[in-house]
């Protein structure tokens, strides 16, 4: 377990300047995987959520999990372009409070809404939540591009969670290599918050715009429920972005139910992901 304050790099100490010419290995790495733009926009997104880290230099000296390169060449063949970085290390109450506060401030809205009878208990009782499979350190995530989950991954519109299961179950057979899974929910707040940061980059000053999924649902398929005496999951997750209060929705629904207009997304992650893991709640 990761036992190190949230302000510290993750993986030991930082070479010494200048660290980028350290080893050729390492910039070979930097400029072959992934770009300095998109060091750059997951560094702003850190900085937006208020978690002090070097996304550059914890890259080069490798304390970032990432996919193998066969798995990053499939990932994109296969239209998972969007690279997110996200913090295992860091409990998801911490995550949610962070994530809370900076989209509150942005949008003058609450930031992060779930109400506070069945959600409340649900969040910290889901299955990643009480033994995650992440690695407990910064990690590297391929989503596909789309603003809009129908459009992201079609198959799984208007399907409920166990449904949206088989989807996945399909698309990982059709594609060993990638290790797709669905998101947690420390992944949908990265997701949302590259997005965000990514158009307020490419859009006029004070235009009103949205992250993701603002008139569709996601199922986080990684945030289920089970319940003792059960062998299935009986409740998950799912989130999407209130367009009209400006603030992440967060709510949990049987398994079994159909909600219009929600499905799930899925990511490629990298191979050597945690076998094991403990609670982050």
């Amino acid at each position: 377990m990761n036992t190190m304050a949230e302000t510290e790099p993750t993986g030991g100490p930082y070479p010494s300047e200048p660290y980028l010419g350290d080893t050729l290995e390492s910039i070979e790495r930097l400029e072959g995987e992934l770009s300095p733009e998109v060091l750059e926009l997951n560094q702003r997104t850190f900085d937006f959520l208020g978690i002090e880290r070097d996304v550059v230099k914890e890259y080069v000296v490798c304390n970032i999990a990432v996919p193998t390169p066969e798995q990053t060449a499939e990932a994109l063949r296969q239209g998972y372009t969007i690279p997110v970085i996200v913090d295992g290390s860091i409990r998801r109450k911490r995550y949610i409070r962070r994530a809370q506060k900076a989209f509150a401030e942005e949008y003058g809205s609450s930031g992060i809404y779930w109400d506070y009878w069945q959600t409340a208990a649900d969040i910290s009782r889901t299955q990643v939540a009480q033994h995650s499979n992440r690695p407990d350190q910064l990690y590297l995530i391929y989503l596909k591009p789309d603003q809009e989950c129908d459009d992201a991954h079609p198959d799984t519109i208007d399907k409920n969670f166990r449904q949206c299961q088989e989807v996945l179950a399909q698309e990982r057979e059709q594609n060993p290599s990638l290790d797709l899974r669905g998101l947690t929910l420390q992944e949908y707040i990265m997701r949302q918050a590259v997005e965000f940061q990514r158009r307020k980059a490419n859009i006029d000053p004070g235009k009103r715009f949205d992250p993701i999924d603002s008139s569709h649902r996601t199922w986080l398929l990684e945030e289920a429920i089970s319940v003792p005496d059960f062998r299935r999951p009986t409740r998950c997750l799912f989130a999407y972005w209130d367009c009209y209060k400006r603030k992440i929705e967060v709510h949990s629904a049987g398994t079994g139910k159909h909600i219009y207009n929600l499905g799930a997304r899925f990511a490629v992650l990298p191979e050597t992901l945690a076998q094991a893991g403990v609670s982050k709640s």
